[in-house]
């Protein structure tokens, strides 16, 4: 089916039609058996070009420099970081259970809690 595209100047698809739109100049006419969707196409030269793929879930795409943006700032990067961190932690104090500081005592080997002790110290010292 014949489409009519009607972007705006930065190549946005912001309608669409299988007829021109009357009062509506200067339509993207392509071919496709489908409706263009917006979100995942743009306009330039007078063809319909695919978004490339998204870097994150956290990227918008800017239709003006065709490009993904990350539009968190340094703060929500380093919140995010040190969530990560937190988690971590809390991961690995979980491997110390009652068993296994049990085992530990009984046979006299505190390898284990102290390597995982350390490795929190570590993440600490990163908050």
């Amino acid at each position: 089916m014949i489409l009519y595209l009607y972007p705006d100047a930065n190549g946005f698809i912001w309608q669409q039609s299988n007829e021109p739109i009357e009062g509506m100049t200067d339509p993207v006419v392509v071919e496709s058996s489908t409706p263009i969707d917006p979100w995942g196409n743009y306009v330039e030269n007078g063809a319909v070009v695919p978004l490339p793929a998204s870097p994150s879930t956290h990227h918008t795409f800017d239709y003006g420099t065709k490009q993904w943006i990350d539009p968190r700032t340094p703060e929500m990067l380093e919140a995010e970081r040190k969530q990560g961190v937190v988690a971590q932690i809390a991961e690995l104090e979980t491997q110390i259970t009652p068993r296994r500081l049990r085992e530990a005592i009984l046979l006299g080997d505190s390898s284990f809690i102290s390597s995982i002790e350390a490795q929190i110290e570590v993440l600490r010292a990163t908050l």
